[in-house]
């Protein structure tokens, strides 16, 4: 394995994606290429056919994963990419032990992206609200769902929240509405809203024309603010 993540810039599919984000980087100069990578638990699980809970408690083989992920995002950065969210899709309770030990796989993943400008995100694909309060202390940037936002982080200068993808096809009223009783215009007016994305990836099965109509209105609802 370390010689693979020694290589893996340089291979497959990963290559592919620097290749790309390097001639968007050029073709499209002033917009902003986001990334979306796997996280160390999410990796070591896939690569070893290990549950989140199992891939946790090895972290031998979830530091090398760790060395992958930051080799990639290094990849990410010198390829002219703008932002990163890495992706857990989801995480076990995190008691104290699980929570040094994701730390330690994170700080170095972090201090690189933040190297590059990344603006890193954490996102995970199962929300438990039990673990909050854990992931504040992994990593300092993390989106969250809407109407999950926790009482600590209420007043923080810079908010990133996750959208249901089901409301891009909601008509202009209820996603006005949507916005408004989860407090997102607020955030917004408050200039403290960072990224707003959806919570899973758009279903290719989404109606387009819908899906155009909800992001724009989005975009619109929250210019105006």
């Amino acid at each position: 394995m370390e010689t693979l993540t020694e290589r893996l810039s340089q291979t497959g599919r990963v290559a592919t994606a620097l290749d790309v984000t390097r001639r968007l980087s050029i073709l499209l100069p002033n917009t902003l290429l986001l990334n979306i990578i796997p996280g160390p638990v999410t990796l070591t699980a896939q690569l070893a056919g290990m549950t989140a809970e199992e891939a946790c408690q090895d972290p031998e083989l979830l530091g090398k994963s760790a060395r992958a992920v930051v080799t990639f995002t290094k990849a990410l950065g010198d390829a002219g990419a703008d932002m990163l969210v890495v992706h857990e899709n989801i995480l076990p309770q995190l008691d104290n032990e699980v929570v040094k030990r994701l730390r330690r796989c994170y700080a170095p993943l972090w201090n690189t992206a933040k190297f590059y400008d990344l603006s890193p995100l954490l996102m995970l694909g199962q929300w438990h609200p039990e673990n909050t309060d854990q992931l504040g202390k992994i990593v300092d940037e993390i989106i969250f769902p809407v109407g999950s936002l926790p009482d600590n982080k209420r007043n923080t200068k810079r908010l990133s929240l996750s959208l249901p993808v089901s409301l891009l096809e909601k008509d202009p009223k209820e996603i006005q509405n949507f916005l408004e009783q989860q407090e997102i215009l607020n955030i917004a007016r408050e200039s403290r809203l960072f990224l707003l994305s959806t919570d899973v990836e758009i279903p290719s099965d989404i109606h387009k024309e819908s899906l155009i109509r909800g992001i724009q209105t989005i975009k619109d609802i929250i210019n105006e603010v």
